[in-house]
C-alpha cells in the first residue's frame, strides 16, 4: 500500500512530504518520476512545465515498490501557483489523506479571501468576482475528491489482480520473480540473526531440449521441474523461479550452516529432481541440473548480493562438469572479478593507446660494460602495475597482437631513442604469433633499429620449437635478433627450443630467487649454458636482485646480466653505469680468485 499527499515543482522533485503511508518511499528533494515508467514520466513531466496544460490530471499506473510494483492512482492538481500530487492504492477511508488535503485547502481558501478582502479595497464587486473563481476551484476539488473514491473501488481489484500475477510465475506456479525479493525478506526479517542458504539452480542444456522438442516440450519440462521443485520437503522454505531455465530455493532458520547440510541438501535435491527422466510425447528427457550455493550472514547479509554469489557458484559447478553443486568461494569470485575488470582494462589500454616504456640496462659479465636495454611496457592503467601484468591479460583476451603493434608504434615513433641506444641492444616483448600478423609496423621498426631490435619471445609455454624457428627466419629477413625467456622454467621444452639456435636465451627470475639454495638448479643452468654456447646463443640471467645472485651467474658463465640490483627500469635511457661496471668486475675478479 502507497498512499501519500506531496507537493512538487515542475520537474516533479518533491518539495514537501505533506503525508504519506510509507516514508521509505520518497523524501523532500527526490523525484517522484523515478517510481515510474520512462513513457508514463514524459507524460507527466510534460503536464508539469506546460504552462496551458489543464489544472488537474488523473493517470492509472503502476509504481516501482523495492523490486516488486503495485498499481496506484495519481491526481495531480495545480492551485494556485502550487502543484500538489495525490497517490491512491489503498482504501481512501483508512487514510486521512483527504481530510489532509481539505485542512490544507481551508487554509489557503481564508488565506486568498483576507487577501483579497484587503486589495479589493472595499469594492464589493470585485470581490464577489474573487470568491466565485474560488468557488470554482473548491468545486474542482469537492470533484477531485468523488473521482478519487469511485477510481478506489477499481484499483483495489487491479491491485488484487497485480499481486497476484506478481507472487506467482504463471508457468510453473512457483514464486515469481518480481515478488521473491519481499517474500525473502520477510523471512529474514522473522529471524535476522540466522543463517540461510540461497540455492541457484540451472537446467543443463537446456537449450538442446527447447531445439529438440521445441518450446512446447520445453515448457513441458520446465513445468514438471517446477512441480518436483514444490514438491521438496523443507521447512522455512521458499521456491522460486527466476526466469527461464533458472530457479531458486532459499531455506532459513539455520543457527549455523555446516559442510553436511550442502551435501544434504544436494542429495535431496537430487531425489526429487533427478530420480527420473521428464516424459514428453512419451519420450524420456533425462534431467540434469548444476547448483550453487551461498548462505546468508556468512557470505553476505545482502540479498541481491547473495543471489549473485550462488550464481557464481552454480556457474562453477557448469565449468567443473555439470550435474553437480558447488559452494560459493569468495576467493575464486573476487580473483574471476578481477580477471574481468583487468580484461576490460586491455581494452581500455589498446583503445586509449595508454601505453609507454621503461627501460633496464644489460651489462656484459666479461667486462662489465653497457651492451642494452629491456623496454618494459608501462601504462597509467592502476591494473598493471609492470609488464608482465599487461602482457598476462592481453593474451587472456586475445589481445596481445594488438598491444605488441601500440608498442612498435611507440618506439618506432622514437628517432631520439634511436639516436641514443646508439648500437646498442633494445630487446622488445613479443608474443609466440605470425610474424606476419603486424609486418608492416616491424618493417618500419627495423628501418628505425636496423639490427639492434631483439624480439623477447614471452608466454614460451605457448610456443613450440618449430614456431620458435619460424620466427627467427622470419626475423632474419628485417635484421631483428631474437630471444627466448624463461628458460630453464620447466614451461616448455628447453633443449628443443635451443636447437632452433635463437640469438639468447633468457633465465628469469622465478629461476634465478632459487638458484643460490638450489644446487642441482644450477648444475642444470650450467649445462644449459655450455650447450648454448655451442649454437652460438648466448644467455642473460635476468631478475638479479641480490650479490649473490650476481655471483653466481658469473660462476656459471652467464653471458649478460639484468636486475634491480644493476639497474631499474627508467623513462631515460641508464647512463651513469660506471659504479654498475665496476662492481661486476669486482665480482668476477673474486670469481676467479675462489
Amino acid at each position: 500500500m502507497a498512499n501519500f499527499f506531496v507537493k512538487l515543482d515542475t520537474g516533479g522533485i518533491i518539495e514537501e512530504v505533506k503525508w504519506t503511508t510509507d516514508s521509505r518511499l520518497f523524501s523532500q528533494g527526490e523525484s517522484l518520476l523515478n517510481l515510474l515508467e520512462d513513457d508514463k514520466a514524459e507524460e507527466i513531466l510534460e503536464f508539469l512545465q506546460n504552462p496551458s496544460s489543464h489544472a488537474k490530471k488523473h493517470e492509472t499506473l503502476q509504481i516501482r515498490m523495492g523490486e516488486s510494483f503495485i498499481q496506484l492512482s495519481l491526481y495531480l492538481m495545480k492551485l494556485q501557483g502550487e502543484i500538489l500530487g495525490i497517490g491512491i492504492s489503498g482504501k481512501i477511508a483508512e487514510e486521512p489523506v483527504i481530510g489532509e488535503l481539505l485542512k490544507m485547502y481551508n487554509e489557503l481558501f481564508n488565506q486568498l479571501r483576507g487577501e483579497i478582502k484587503k486589495n479589493a479595497g472595499g469594492d464589493e464587486e470585485q470581490i464577489q468576482e474573487r470568491f466565485e473563481d474560488l468557488q470554482k476551484l473548491n468545486n474542482e476539488l469537492t470533484n477531485t475528491k468523488r473521482k478519487i473514491e469511485k477510481a478506489n473501488v477499481k484499483l483495489e481489484s487491479l491491485n488484487k489482480e497485480l499481486q497476484t500475477k506478481l507472487m506467482k510465475d504463471p508457468l510453473t506456479g512457483l514464486v515469481g520473480r518480481y515478488q521473491f525479493w519481499v517474500g525473502i525478506r520477510g523471512m529474514i526479517e522473522n529471524d535476522p540473526d540466522k543463517q540461510g542458504i540461497f540455492v541457484y539452480i540451472d537446467i543443463d542444456d537446456f537449450k538442446d531440449i527447447n531445439d529438440t522438442f521445441g518450446h512446447v516440450g520445453g515448457d513441458q519440462f520446465l513445468i514438471e521441474i517446477g512441480e518436483r521443485i514444490k514438491a521438496i520437503p523443507l521447512d522455512e522454505a521458499m521456491k522460486i523461479r527466476i526466469s527461464g531455465d533458472e530457479f531458486g530455493i532459499f531455506i532459513h532458520g539455520f543457527d549455523l550452516v555446516k559442510d553436511e547440510d550442502f551435501q544434504e541438501l544436494w542429495e535431496l535435491i537430487q531425489r526429487y529432481l533427478l530420480n527420473k527422466p521428464v516424459i514428453f510425447n512419451q519420450i524420456p528427457i533425462p534431467v540434469s541440473i548444476s547448483a550453487g550455493m551461498a548462505v546468508l550472514n556468512y557470505d553476505s547479509r545482502e540479498i541481491e548480493e547473495l543471489i549473485e554469489y550462488a550464481d557464481f557458484a552454480m556457474y562453477q559447478a557448469k565449468r567443473d562438469g555439470k550435474n553437480r553443486y558447488r559452494k560459493f568461494d569468495k576467493k575464486e569470485f573476487e580473483e574471476k572479478r578481477l580477471m574481468k575488470e583487468q580484461g576490460k582494462a586491455v581494452k581500455d589500454v589498446i583503445a586509449s593507446e595508454d601505453l609507454y616504456h621503461v627501460y633496464q640496462p644489460i651489462f656484459s659479465a666479461e667486462d662489465g660494460g653497457l651492451v642494452g636495454y629491456v623496454a618494459h611496457m608501462r601504462t597509467k592503467n592502476r591494473y598493471f602495475p609492470d609488464t608482465s601484468d599487461l602482457i598476462e591479460n592481453a593474451f587472456r583476451e586475445n589481445l596481445y597482437v594488438e598491444l605488441d603493434l601500440l608498442s612498435f608504434q611507440k618506439l618506432s615513433q622514437g628517432k631520439n631513442l634511436a639516436r641514443s641506444i646508439g648500437e646498442k641492444l633494445l630487446f622488445v616483448p613479443h608474443g609466440p604469433y605470425s610474424f606476419k600478423q603486424n609486418e608492416e609496423i616491424k618493417k618500419g621498426a627495423g628501418k628505425v633499429f636496423p639490427n639492434r631490435l631483439v624480439l623477447d619471445i614471452v608466454e614460451g609455454k605457448m610456443a613450440n620449437p618449430e614456431f620458435i624457428g619460424k620466427i627467427i627466419r622470419n626475423g632474419k629477413k628485417y635484421g631483428f635478433l631474437v630471444s627466448v625467456s624463461n628458460f630453464a622454467s620447466g614451461d616448455f621444452d628447453d633443449l628443443g627450443i635451443l636447437a632452433t639456435a635463437p640469438a639468447f636465451i633468457k633465465i628469469g627470475r622465478a629461476t634465478t630467487a632459487i638458484m643460490p639454495d638450489n644446487r642441482e638448479l644450477q648444475e642444470k643452468i650450467r649445462r644449459i649454458v655450455g650447450y648454448a654456447h655451442s649454437q652460438g646463443t648466448r644467455v642473460i640471467l635476468e631478475g638479479i636482485e641480490t650479490r649473490e645472485e650476481l655471483e653466481i651467474g658469473i660462476r656459471l658463465n652467464i653471458d649478460f646480466l639484468q636486475g634491480f640490483y644493476l639497474g631499474s627500469p627508467k623513462r631515460e635511457l641508464p647512463r651513469d653505469v660506471e659504479k654498475t661496471t665496476r662492481a661486476i668486475l669486482a665480482v668476477k675478479k673474486g670469481s676467479e680468485r675462489n
